[in-house]
């Protein structure tokens, strides 16, 4: 399977213009919140963004006074201040090389390690973060902190950074990356001003093909899926391609393909087909949403029956219609929602607390028994 780059290393941003555009007004204002909560569906960009705006302050140690119009060292008179329209910078400069590296003195990180023991970034990550920023740095005019993702951030971790954006050290600004904003403290959200990154449109191939597609494959069936089933968010379209999204979700179709009744034995299979592999599990379930989702846009489109799904739609998977009909039969819109709502708690539960992927999934789907 092919790896998707650390947002670190992504040269380029495709679109969030206008998340851009308010950053540097509140730049070149003068005006720079020490904290900003970037936030958006998983996978549209936010952590590029992230290091996007981190290479830009980490790069404003030789322009910065020109920039913000003060005079210079022997009193002439105060220089014309010019705004910047770019978070474009050297990417080749040896600063910035460094950035892209992950050693520049002037940025820090906190993350959870793929793959790594812990799912949550914890206290001790946090209090290591306020031991670093006390130090000073020499390399930049600016540090950065970026947290990706503040979500994954367990109580005392969010306590402890409540003081550091009550009390920000100088020229320190806080990027804090978030798919669920709502499940931060109150008080984290209040501190931070939010740059909300809004579904992409017709820059996603152009990212696909920037992560290693190739131009001529982008029409292809698989790739297209995976662009509509990403909804806008042009990393999860890349994710979901890698790991063959329209297989799982093929499955999945068939799975429920005799609701309301449920084949136990083949509901048990494949669980355990899901269960020992992270990224199956992920998409399966994500797969699992997208189909309650697809089922909700059609029955606000006012049509149970499979002849008015299939005129303004095109199937993606054999027998995706006839479920999705079968869906709008036998179930209400409030139910169909509660299960989505369900699978997203679940999946956050999964990640959270290692919980066992075989019972999750069994919990979820027998939500359509119950």
């Amino acid at each position: 399977m092919e790896l998707v780059q650390h947002p670190r290393e992504v040269r380029v941003l495709h679109g969030h213009q206008d998340a851009q555009n308010l950053f540097l007004e509140a730049y070149n204002a003068g005006r720079l919140p020490h904290a900003w909560l970037i936030t958006g569906p998983q996978g549209i960009g936010k952590a590029t963004l992230a290091h996007r705006i981190a290479r830009f302050l980490l790069s404003r140690v030789e322009n910065d006074d020109a920039e913000t119009g003060q005079g210079g060292l022997f009193g002439e008179e105060e220089a014309p201040k010019i705004d910047v329209t770019s978070l474009d910078v050297d990417l080749d400069s040896a600063a910035i090389q460094r950035a892209i590296l992950g050693n520049h003195g002037g940025l820090f990180t906190l993350e959870v390690e793929q793959g790594g023991a812990s799912k949550e970034i914890r206290v001790d990550d946090v209090r290591g973060l306020e031991h670093s920023l006390a130090l000073s740095s020499a390399e930049s005019s600016w540090r950065v902190v970026i947290i990706d993702s503040a979500d994954e951030m367990n109580r005392n971790a969010a306590n402890a950074l409540l003081k550091s954006l009550e009390e920000p050290p100088e020229r320190v600004v806080f990027l804090l990356v978030s798919h669920c904003p709502g499940r931060l403290l109150p008080t984290i959200r209040s501190r931070c001003r939010v740059l909300r990154l809004m579904p992409l449109q017709n820059e996603v191939e152009e990212v696909l093909i920037s992560g290693g597609i190739s131009p001529l494959d982008v029409g292809g069936a698989d790739i297209q899926f995976a662009i509509l089933a990403a909804q806008g968010a042009p990393g999860r379209a890349l994710r979901l391609h890698h790991a063959q999204a329209e297989s799982y979700y093929q499955k999945i179709v068939t799975l429920l393909q005799d609701l309301p009744s449920l084949q136990v034995r083949a509901v048990q299979k494949f669980s355990e087909e899901i269960a020992g592999d992270a990224v199956r599990w992920d998409v399966a379930m994500y797969m699992l949403r997208f189909l309650l989702y697809r089922t909700v846009l059609q029955a606000a489109a006012g049509g149970k029956n499979i002849k008015n799904i299939a005129k303004d739609n095109t199937e993606l998977v054999t027998g995706e219609f006839a479920l999705i009909s079968q869906l709008l039969e036998h179930y209400s819109v409030e139910k169909i929602s509660d299960i989505w709502e369900k699978t997203g708690t679940v999946t956050i539960q999964v990640s959270a607390v290692n919980m066992d992927k075989k019972l999750a999934f069994s919990t979820v789907i027998s939500e359509f028994t119950a």
